[in-house]
């Protein structure tokens, strides 16, 4: 078949852009499927921060993609005008291209700025983050209206959580396939390094304010400690200001993302996730994978469908809590986890591999398969 996938781009680091090349990189090498990545932001020249196989076509449009600052208060009328201008040059040319390659399947992730819902072709809409319903406001229209919208119009939508499901009450068809991941361990968890670790990008959404000001908490009962952050992000100037006004500077480095990543999970000893929001946490299922315990947020989804608490991590309280108590409940799972023998965190990451081989690929992508044989009909 002739699936084409439609995101943004593909040179940043980041969950969407991993899962996305490694899915493509399976359906063409593994399943023989003619698979096109359509990336809107990308321009020509630039390359992936993960890697596509050859038997993957990329297309790169090069569009300048379009962010929604506030409502000016003088002339709303010409903001939403260039909107709207936006929209239909975004449009045009990926109907264009689609045209020539006449897919049977065009996937399209909640990810990709709103107008990737407005798509005609589309036959599945991918749900990567959690989307709570909110008042109706300006931006509420254009953002959450034309999802729901496209809803009601795309043959299947999938959510990569089981608390999702309810969330797309519209869709003519919900199913839950998780994200997997092609990490391979290169050694054991060091569970005796006195090493804790997180990965992200540098926004407001992964919460890495609320980790270090967690860490300022922690650093008073253990200060023999050092927590690695991985990541680049619009917040990375705000977070290193943060570090220092907290006096962490000894204590919390911020790191650039690497390709290795496998290579630091293997040298700490506890992963991190303090994410205010999820849709699937790809780097915490590349944490359990390689048998790291965790301490992570319960913040909508996925950390829950991951973690199972107490056995291979600890699930911190998060929903309806003033920021206080999220950083000192942070806090005391990190000192909990720290507190515990090296025997017992060395359990918890034997726990967390079993876990994780209930995401392995090769089920997952079966899943996938079966799926875009039905929705096309083939």
């Amino acid at each position: 078949m002739k699936i084409v996938y439609i995101i943004n781009q593909l040179n940043l680091f980041g969950g969407v852009e991993r899962i996305i090349a490694d899915k493509a990189n399976a359906l063409a090498e593994e399943y023989g499927h003619e698979v096109t990545i359509i990336c809107l932001c990308q321009k020509e020249g630039v390359g992936n921060a993960y890697p596509c196989s050859p038997l993957v076509k990329q297309i790169n449009l090069g569009l300048e993609k379009f962010e929604f600052p506030a409502l000016p208060r003088e002339k709303p009328f010409m903001y939403i005008y260039a909107i709207l201008r936006w929209y239909y040059r975004c449009l045009h040319r990926v109907r264009t291209v689609l045209r020539g390659i006449k897919p049977d399947i065009t996937i399209v992730p909640t990810q990709v700025g709103r107008p990737g819902v407005y798509f005609r072709t589309y036959s599945i809409i991918e749900s990567h983050m959690y989307f709570p319903k909110k008042k109706l406001r300006w931006r509420h229209v254009l953002n959450w209206g034309p999802l729901e919208y496209a809803t009601r119009r795309c043959k299947a939508l999938i959510t990569l959580t089981h608390h999702e499901v309810s969330h797309w009450d519209k869709a003519r068809r919900v199913e839950v396939i998780p994200n997997f991941t092609n990490i391979k361990p290169i050694a054991p968890c060091n569970v005796g390094a006195k090493r804790a670790m997180a990965a992200g990008r540098l926004t407001d959404q992964k919460g890495f304010d609320l980790l270090i000001d967690a860490w300022r908490i922690v650093k008073q009962q253990h200060p023999d400690w050092q927590l690695d952050i991985y990541g680049e992000g619009s917040e990375k100037n705000r977070l290193m200001q943060q570090i220092e006004t907290n006096e962490l500077a000894d204590a919390v480095l911020l790191h650039q993302p690497t390709k290795e990543i496998a290579r630091e999970y293997a040298v700490h000893s506890m992963f991190i996730l303090s994410s205010r929001s999820e849709g699937f946490p790809l780097v915490l299922l590349e944490a359990i994978t390689c048998g790291m315990p965790c301490v992570a947020f319960d913040c909508p989804t996925g950390p829950a469908e991951m973690i199972d608490h107490e056995m291979n991590g600890i699930l911190v309280p998060f929903e309806n809590l003033p920021r206080e108590e999220q950083v000192s409940g942070l806090a005391a799972a990190i000192c909990r986890m720290m507190e515990k023998t090296d025997e017992e965190r060395a359990q918890m990451g034997k726990a967390a591999m079993e876990k994780a081989k209930l995401f392995g690929k090769d089920v997952i992508m079966a899943r996938w398969d079966k799926l875009f044989h039905e929705v096309a009909g083939k």
